[in-house]
């Protein structure tokens, strides 16, 4: 049973209570009133623990009864509905992943750690090397061509 069914269930009952409040000055209103109520009574969930035996007994003879009285217990069952209905399960989270440590975190531990720190290689295999710069025109076939042009 959702969420809304309940909701539903609950207007159906508390407008068959209105109807039976007013069947006093408006005797046609218990007509439907009684329509409202059987359907609401033939959708209530299980669990809710409601004996509806004495009600359908009222329903199928109202003029020996009280209507009034039963309004009343129509409109206090769509207040438990709508108070159950509030009350959801909450949701377990799932565990979040850790996240990675950043690069200065990892400088900072090997620098506790009492380590010389030359290069640090990331979880995606990428090399970082914080040695002594090397010059880029010995492995670089462009600035051959430049020290060709300068001459």
């Amino acid at each position: 049973m959702t969420h809304h069914d309940n909701i539903n269930i609950a207007v159906k009952l508390r407008v068959a209570a209105d109807c039976f409040g007013c069947s006093r000055f408006l005797p046609s209103e218990t007509e439907y009133g009684i329509e409202f109520a059987t359907e609401a009574l033939d959708a209530l969930p299980v669990d809710l623990g409601v004996q509806t035996d004495g009600v359908r007994q009222i329903l199928a003879d109202p003029a020996n009864y009280d209507l009034y009285q039963l309004a009343r217990w129509c409109d206090g069952l769509a207040n438990r509905l709508t108070e159950r209905s509030k009350v959801q399960p909450r949701r377990e989270r799932k565990p979040s992943k850790p996240r990675r440590p950043s690069i200065s975190k990892m400088i900072e531990q090997a620098e506790q750690a009492g380590k010389p720190l030359a290069s640090i290689t990331l979880p995606d295999g990428t090399k970082l090397d914080f040695g002594k710069p090397e010059s880029a025109a010995s492995e670089n076939p462009w600035f051959d061509d430049l020290k060709v042009t300068k001459q």
